[in-house]
């Protein structure tokens, strides 16, 4: 049927349309659209009328205003299960019934996944109400003796039907005694009609059933895991009856309850919440079941979530999803907000309410436990040296068991320590796990290294330029870039050579704060500077020996064929006839002077290369004679050799020596005390004032080391000792101590 109106027609059965097939072969009949209105069945089906193995669908068009003197004002499905009505989309509306299903009985099967069946009405008696109500004004699933099967998913509304609607006879269907009556599931002798659920509802469908007497099964899943909102839709059109809807998740099914509990809950052992009904004048059973809040089984940190959850044995108190599990770390206030992911180390509090009854679990999740080997501690880049002291932090931490490794949160999981220092240099820090983590019982610390660069500094350098011969210049360098305060400069050797050539000089950063600071590059330490000739002017052919005045001269040599230069000494200039080299004899060995200070006698003033030379020393009284130097014209030094009866010789170079002495005090306060001691000056004071014997202690012996040094501390009030005469030889100095002796040494200063 795709159009077109069936009305005002009157049978037995079925007054608008009778489908009837005996054959096993199933007959269908399908209605797209256009209306059956107005019919009458003196029996059932005032619209249509199923009989046998037939289908009938409808999506789209209208059933509406159709009577029926018995059963199903609009529909009526007879007894089989391969007798089918499927409802798609469409409205069963206005159809009246004098006994059971207004809109639809089923006896067959009854598919409705769209649709509505809404308005229409069962009555099974006068207006007056005094008789019997009939079951079912939307839907009457069974009837008497009979059982049928009604399956509803997706948009299927079945509202605003009535039972008690009026009288049939006289056409009066707004008898004000009328109530809804939706979906009756028909109790009888061969059992109780139960609604399928094959899908998730979204509009309401209003239950109830003709027997209030007990417990029964309103609807149950097939195929389809029926939810809170699908019982929510489910609900008893009479809500004065005290029936109540429950979803039981286990067996999947809606049921409902003639008896309406009321629970009185009370925590037992501290974590469970129990139920028992008080409304014991109907219950049958008390017994509300209990809910226990759970902690999770594992309880180590692995960054998942650790919530508590809630068990339930037998619960028929309120919805447990409707019941929050709020949560605060022990030992402080408040609880965390809503939502919260409970997964961090730590011991928490968690609570459930229910009425005026709260629960609580106290439970902890225990750090992880890695062993050394499992963190990973990489540094990344360095700090330069600044002259102030640093702390390096730019490390990143993991926890390599996890793929991939999980990184850790500084301060959150882990501190650092020995990661703070001044200068520059190669250091160790150590990582002190915490918070989600802990090192294994037994495992050596996680440590990484980390560095302080030395600044970067350059050179100036000076007396480089316009080198001449012996010209007394030294080449210097000044170090650019030290911070204002450090005691750095550079040290240059190789730059006091004044002979002739190319030459160089190599600086080397020296001072307490030296070890700070770099140059860019070995090269950059040294400097090239030239040493050219210096001109002389000799005025007469015969001159041996000219005296240089101090002023830039120019000599001119007239017959410089004829002479040798011998040595330029102080600033003097000695020089000699050149041999004769005529008739086969020899030329004259040339010498060279030996220069002796105050003190000192040479056993000879002028020797040629080869000979030896004795030198005599004789120091001025209460001195002794430390050390004799020799050296040669370029500054090299010659090996000394002492002599046993107290002289010194040495072997003449092919230039002039320069013979130097270093004395020494002959002699000290103590034989057992040598100069070079450190507490050399120390003891010598202590002689000088008198001080001798134990330095005013009795833990001080005078054969100490320090005593001398102990005597002095104490006659300048450094120090007093430790107290009871002792000055605590034996104790380590602290740093308090340390400050304090050196603020009242420079206090007398």
């Amino acid at each position: 049927m795709y159009g077109g109106c069936i009305t005002k027609n009157t049978a037995k059965n079925g007054g608008g349309i009778y489908v009837s097939n005996s054959y096993s072969r199933t007959s269908s009949v399908t209605i797209r659209s256009g209306s059956i209105t107005a019919n009458n069945a003196t029996d059932n089906g005032g619209g249509v009328y199923l009989d046998g193995n037939v289908y009938f669908s409808m999506t789209g068009g209208s059933i509406t205003n159709n009577t029926a003197t018995q059963n199903g004002g609009g529909v009526y499905v007879d007894t089989d299960e391969n007798r089918s009505f499927t409802l798609n989309s469409g409205s069963i509306t206005d159809n009246k019934a004098t006994q059971d299903g207004g809109g639809v009985l089923v006896n067959g099967t009854f598919i409705m996944s769209g649709g509505s069946i809404t308005n229409n009405s069962a009555n099974n008696g006068d207006d007056d109400g005094t008789v019997t109500y009939g079951q079912g004004g939307g839907v009457c699933v069974g009837s008497n003796g009979l059982t049928g099967i009604f399956k509803v998913s997706g948009k299927a509304t079945i509202t605003q039907n009535w039972q008690n609607g009026g009288d049939i006879s006289t056409g009066n269907w707004t008898n004000s005694n009328r109530t809804y009556n939706n979906v009756c599931l028909y109790k009888n002798s061969s059992g109780i009609a139960t609604i399928t659920i094959t899908g998730a509802l979204s509009n309401r469908i209003g239950v109830n059933t003709n027997d209030l007497s007990e417990s029964l099964i309103v609807a149950k899943g097939e195929g389809y895991k029926i939810k809170e909102s699908d019982k929510t839709l489910l609900s008893y059109d009479d809500p004065q009856t005290g029936y109540t809807l429950f979803l039981d998740t286990a067996t999947n099914q809606v049921m409902y309850n003639a008896h309406q509990h009321i629970w009185k809950y009370e925590v037992v052992n501290r974590t469970t919440i129990t139920a028992t009904c008080t409304n014991t004048g109907t219950c049958t059973n008390t017994d509300g079941g209990s809910i226990t809040i759970q902690a999770p089984d594992n309880l180590i940190y692995d960054g998942r979530d650790k919530s508590a959850t809630i068990h339930e044995d037998n619960w028929q108190g309120q919805a447990v999803k409707d019941i929050k599990i709020s949560y605060r770390m022990d030992g402080q206030a408040g609880d965390f907000p809503e939502g919260s992911t409970i997964k961090d180390a730590g011991t928490y509090i968690a609570s459930i309410t229910v009425g005026d009854e709260t629960a609580k679990l106290t439970y902890a999740i225990s750090p992880k436990a890695l062993k050394a080997s499992e963190v990973s501690a990489i540094p990344s880049g360095n700090l330069e040296y600044d002259g102030q002291e640093q702390t390096f932090t730019d490390i990143k931490v993991y926890d390599t068991t996890t793929n991939p490794r999980t990184e850790l949160s500084h301060v959150a999981d882990y501190t650092l320590s020995g990661n703070t220092a001044k200068d520059a240099g190669n250091y160790r820090l150590t990582v002190n796990l915490r918070g989600n983590y802990t090192l294994s019982n037994g495992e050596a610390p996680v440590t990484a290294p980390w560095h302080i660069d030395q600044r970067v500094v350059s050179l100036s350098w000076a007396g480089t330029e316009n080198r001449t011969y012996h010209d007394g210049q030294t080449v210097t360098a000044t170090v650019n870039g030290v911070i204002d305060g450090d005691d750095v400069s550079a040290v240059v050797t190789g730059g006091d050579n004044t002979e002739l050539g190319e030459h160089t000089a190599t600086a080397t950063l020296t001072g307490a704060q030296a070890g700070n600071y770099a140059l860019s590059s070995a090269n950059d330490a040294k400097c090239t500077y030239t040493v050219g000739k210096k001109s002389i002017d000799i005025p007469a052919a015969n001159t041996t020996k000219f005296v240089y005045s101090g002023q830039d001269q120019t000599y001119t040599l007239a017959a410089s064929g004829n002479y040798v230069i011998v040595a330029f000494t102080d600033g003097k200039l000695t020089v000699s006839a050149r041999p004769s080299s005529g008739g086969g004899g020899g030329g004259r060995t040339p010498t060279y002077p030996v220069t002796t200070p105050s003190g000192v006698d040479s056993s000879k003033k002028s020797a040629a290369k080869g000979d030896v030379v004795t030198i005599t020393v004789k120091p001025e009284p209460g001195f002794e004679v430390e050390e004799v130097i020799v050296t040669d014209a370029k500054g090299n030094q010659i090996k000394v050799t002492a002599n046993a009866d107290g002289t010194f010789s040495f072997i003449q170079p092919d230039s002039q020596v320069e013979v130097q002495t270093v004395y020494t005090e002959a002699g000290g306060p103590f034989s057992d005390v040598a100069r070079s001691d450190y507490f050399y000056d120390a003891v010598t004071w202590a002689k000088d004032n008198n001080i001798t014997g134990s330095a005013g202690f009795q833990d001080v012996s005078g054969s100490d080391y320090f005593a001398a040094a102990v005597a002095w501390a104490k006659a300048n009030d450094i120090t007093d000792g430790v107290g009871n005469g002792l000055f605590g030889s034996k104790n380590s100095c602290t740093r308090a101590q340390i400050v304090t002796f050196l603020y009242r040494v420079f206090a007398e200063q």
